[in-house]
């Protein structure tokens, strides 16, 4: 005769604030993968961390990212797919973006280029130094010097021993990405452009998650009500 669940109230999604990290403390976490206190073990990490860093994408997209998807003439590149460690048994499956949206074109900065220069001329010397060694005939950008890959998850784990090792702030791996698209927030980036750099399906996403996040803008705009409210040469004691 009647549906209990008309009368279940519904849990609103509570969604985590972002985190992102302060300028100096980006700065640091840079200055510390760059600097000889950084084993070996963790230097090819570095690039992955960075490249979140200079793009925005996700883990699973940085990982993923094989070289013919890198146009570095252009100054671009293609998320056309993502590496996605196995719950079960060890090792790592390919797979393509979730969403349309996730498959997309970024822009690369020239920082970034650089960095992926430095990256390809890297593998260069380790194959011409290890010709013994088969490597793929499209290798992923993020790999061991030998060309084999890592899970995404072992990523996440290094991140955290580099940020505890260079005395940051304890953070979540995706909060580099946040911070990625928090300086283009700042900087007065397009929501809906931010939105497709990002690989989110609705740009609602991302004003949810960034609106607030340009309070200088904001306090320039704030300002201009005084203007408005005030009267020329009055104040509001005067007109009391």
């Amino acid at each position: 005769q009647f549906n209990p669940v008309l009368d279940v109230e519904i849990p609103r999604i509570v969604r985590a604030d972002p985190n992102p990290w302060s300028q100096e403390n980006i700065h640091r976490f840079l200055n510390f993968i760059h600097s000889s206190d950084i084993n070996d073990e963790w230097a090819g990490y570095g690039h992955a961390l960075e490249l979140v860093l200079f793009t925005g994408m996700r883990r699973a997209e940085v990982c993923g990212l094989r070289w013919s998807a890198v146009d570095l003439e252009n100054k671009t590149l293609f998320v056309t797919s993502t590496r996605l460690s196995k719950r079960q048994g060890g090792g790592f499956y390919e797979d393509t973006p979730k969403s349309a949206a996730g498959r997309r074109v970024i822009q690369l900065t020239p920082g970034a280029v650089d960095l992926l220069r430095t990256i390809r001329g890297q593998q260069m010397e380790y194959r011409i130094r290890y010709p013994e060694i088969k490597w793929a005939n499209d290798p992923f950008v993020i790999c061991r010097f030998d060309g084999t890959v890592f899970r995404p998850d072992t990523l996440t784990k290094v991140f955290h021993k580099i940020t505890a090792a260079a005395g940051l702030p304890k953070t979540t791996l995706h909060n580099l990405r946040h911070s990625h698209a928090t300086m283009l927030n700042e900087l007065g980036y397009d929501h809906a452009a931010l939105a497709r750099r990002l690989g989110h399906s609705d740009v609602r996403t991302t004003l949810q998650i960034y609106a607030d996040f340009r309070p200088a803008e904001y306090s320039e705009r704030l300002e201009k009500i005084d203007e408005r409210l005030r009267h020329s040469g009055d104040t509001i004691g005067d007109k009391n």
